[in-house]
């Protein structure tokens, strides 16, 4: 189809949308552009503001007519950048962000363009919480339809294992409604599988009760007793039980306000831990983690469930140079834990950091093939 025509499709477009069409012309192009990873700089014919599904409906319809390529946009922390796309159009959900929580079946209905920030703020509301991710930012859209892990994984499995229903926009421009009676194969396909099967406007997940304080645990140790810090970790986890989930990390103490100055870019082995229950009852649980070494700082302590899941957000600001890759494995042996200190430490950027997730509890209590997440018999992801 040529430039015209493709013009002409848009511009029918925008009379229809109730959200906006931003187009290269326009002021807003530049911004609307943008996503999460200054990696990625593409420029997309238009970005679909869409403000309902049935906006979301005549997006797909019209960028199939004009032959263009779609990207669809949550909260764009995509750090592949899925959540934009060279000369095709975007369709960004960012406007879709009610969220509505039913308290008696404790239900959450969230829109497409939520962010954890988003969601958090409503479910707290009603003293309840849906597992997600650790940045406040980021869509809780993509962060579920590809597993989703955070702080509740092992008491209550991965975002994914959470998602009960959806609604979905197909790329026949069909609007179908997902659920275990209606539609179980998209379901299962949803459940970490990508986001492939179509642009997802809603989703519905189970909530849990918990906070607003939990008992949560920030150590930083030194890197030269990483061994012995990794290894008592995963057997303290293991003997405290489900309620319990931890990241660790091996990198340099953040160059950031909320850490003392004198250890900014100080190379370490960090615990930092969340109790599923009671603050009373958690902070005996985690005291332990808190015993691994002589600590170089402890940020540990009761705090608001809300303030924990932002955090982090300090350390991942948007438009920085974001690259990562992933790996799964059984066990940590000390090999492995040498090559990821050199590794570290020789690493040219000071902001580089490798990571641990022990998982185990309700994650691998999900079958292998009861979802479309694959890995979950592996105890860590690195």
């Amino acid at each position: 189809m040529d430039q015209t025509q493709t013009t002409k499709l848009l511009d029918d477009l925008a009379t229809r949308m109730q959200g906006e069409m931003v187009l290269p012309s326009d002021d807003r192009y530049e911004q609307a552009r943008q996503v999460w990873n200054g990696m990625i700089d593409l420029y997309p014919a238009a970005v679909a503001q869409c403000a309902s599904t049935e906006d979301v409906r005549l997006a797909v319809n019209a960028a199939r007519s004009a032959g263009l390529d779609i990207s669809v946009r949550g909260g764009g922390h995509s750090v592949a950048g899925f959540g934009t796309i060279q000369d095709g159009l975007v369709i960004d959900l960012s406007p879709m962000r009610d969220v509505v929580v039913d308290t008696a079946t404790q239900l959450v209905r969230a829109g497409g363009g939520c962010t954890l920030g988003n969601m958090d703020a409503a479910t707290q509301a009603h003293g309840l919480v849906v597992p997600s991710g650790l940045v406040s930012k980021t869509g809780i859209s993509g962060l579920t339809l590809s597993g989703g892990f955070g702080w509740l994984r092992r008491k209550w499995g991965l975002s994914c294992d959470n998602l009960v229903g959806a609604t979905l926009v197909t790329a026949a421009g069909e609007v179908i409604d997902v659920s275990e009676e209606s539609e179980p194969e998209i379901l299962w396909g949803l459940r970490g599988g990508g986001g492939n099967f179509g642009v997802v406007t809603e989703l519905v997940f189970q909530a849990y009760p918990l906070g607003p304080e939990v008992a949560f645990s920030l150590v930083f140790y030194p890197i030269e007793i990483a061994q012995s810090v990794l290894v008592e970790h995963e057997r303290l986890v293991q003997a405290a039980g489900d309620e319990v989930s931890t990241l660790c990390l091996i990198g340099r103490v953040p160059a950031a306000e909320s850490f003392p100055a004198a250890l900014h870019r100080q190379p370490i082995v960090g615990v930092v831990s969340m109790y599923a229950g009671p603050a009373s009852d958690g902070e005996a649980v985690l005291n332990p983690l808190r015993q691994l070494g002589e600590p170089l700082l402890d940020m540990s302590g009761p705090m608001p469930y809300a303030f924990i899941q932002t955090l982090l957000d300090p350390l991942f600001p948007d438009g920085d140079r974001y690259y990562w890759k992933s790996t799964n494995v059984d066990t940590l042996s000390e090999d492995a834990i040498d090559i990821v200190m050199q590794q570290v430490l020789a690493a040219p950027s000071k902001r580089s950091t490798i990571n641990f997730w022990l998982n185990g509890g309700a994650v691998e209590r999900v079958g292998e093939s009861d979802t479309a997440f694959s890995g979950r018999n592996n105890r860590y992801v690195i």
